[in-house]
């Protein structure tokens, strides 16, 4: 392994720049600063999550993100020389966060439904990871995960999750699920996968209209008789699209997968294991050479044979959160 060339400073600024002192006192303030938990987590650390609202795990589930995202400045702000209950913190409401979620039971999985209770895979997280969503979200909230690492490189349990999440994303399924990753094409086989194995099951159902998507544009605009989401209010409509969607994408690699190597990075950074370095060069380059087959633009798809556009009927866009919004 290359050694790490190593830099020392040990002579003072002549001048201290103004914002450097004006952080300093940002620091000092936050780390006087109540714990204000109590109105949004239980005494276990968990969220206070509404479980009257009908239906609101499975609508949430794509939000779990969010509950991770909102701790996720604890450790960072702890690294940058804040005080080490933010670290303690950080770390015990992660904790807690992993059993809630782990314990919630979600529809619209990934794997059929009856697969799913039978092995007790039906949880919003399994084995404490995502089960079957996309890698935007779940790297906004692997970014929790990154700086705990980071914070305390020491800690066995992060380790463990860090190595424990690789495997499922680039090896063998530890769950006996088809993998996600396919090295000889370098293409992950779909754009929603994570511990269950792709979620090819996702992409089976009608894509009804939902308030949320009313700022974005369809995916699609060959549909016959769906030229605006609005249109998706209507049953057979939404079915009609789903089945386009599902044809198009339940197969199709995202440039949005790339997120997915900042996870495999902390696999390296802990362990030196050079088949993490490997394969975040094998799959980046295999992206850099679909741009580079494209005229200079990035393609945001792959379909199983590597081959952009390949199952979306030759075009370069159209892929899950890619150039546009499915």
């Amino acid at each position: 392994m290359k050694q790490i060339k190593t830099l020392t400073f040990d002579q003072p600024c002549a001048a201290m720049p103004r914002w450097a002192l004006l952080e300093r006192a940002y620091i000092d303030l936050a780390n006087k600063t109540p714990e204000m938990l109590t109105p949004y987590l239980s005494a276990e650390g968990s969220i206070i999550w509404p479980e009257s609202v009908e239906n609101f795990q499975t609508f949430a589930y794509s939000n779990v993100d969010n509950a991770f995202e909102g701790f996720q400045s604890w450790p960072l702000f702890y690294l940058l020389g804040g005080d080490e209950r933010f670290l303690k913190l950080a770390q015990e409401t992660f904790d807690a966060l992993v059993r809630q979620f782990s314990s919630l039971k979600k529809a619209n999985l990934g794997i059929p439904d009856d697969q799913a209770e039978a092995m007790g895979r039906d949880t919003m997280l399994v084995d404490e990871w995502f089960p079957d969503l996309d890698w935007m979200h779940q790297g906004e909230a692997a970014m929790y995960l990154y700086y705990l690492s980071l914070a305390n490189p020491g800690h066995i349990k992060n380790k463990e999750r860090v190595l424990r999440i690789t495997q499922y994303l680039i090896g063998e399924n530890p769950a006996g699920f088809e993998r996600n990753y396919d090295p000889e094409h370098h293409v992950f086989k779909s754009g929603y996968f994570g511990t269950n194995g792709p979620a090819w099951e996702k992409f089976k159902q009608p894509i009804t209209h939902s308030h949320w998507m009313d700022s974005y544009g369809l995916a699609f605009y060959d549909v016959p008789g769906v030229t605006t989401f609005y249109d998706l209010a209507d049953p057979e409509k939404a079915k009609r699209y789903g089945a386009v969607y599902g044809e198009r994408l339940a197969h199709c690699d995202t440039v949005t997968n790339m997120m997915a190597t900042s996870m495999v990075l902390s696999a390296y950074l802990y362990t030196g294991d050079e088949q993490y370095r490997d394969f975040i060069l094998s799959y980046v380059n295999a992206w850099r050479e679909r741009y580079a087959g494209n005229n200079g633009i990035m393609p945001d798809n792959a379909g199983p044979d590597g081959k952009v556009g390949e199952t979306l009927g030759g075009r370069w866009y159209g892929s899950h959160y890619g150039w546009v919004h499915p």
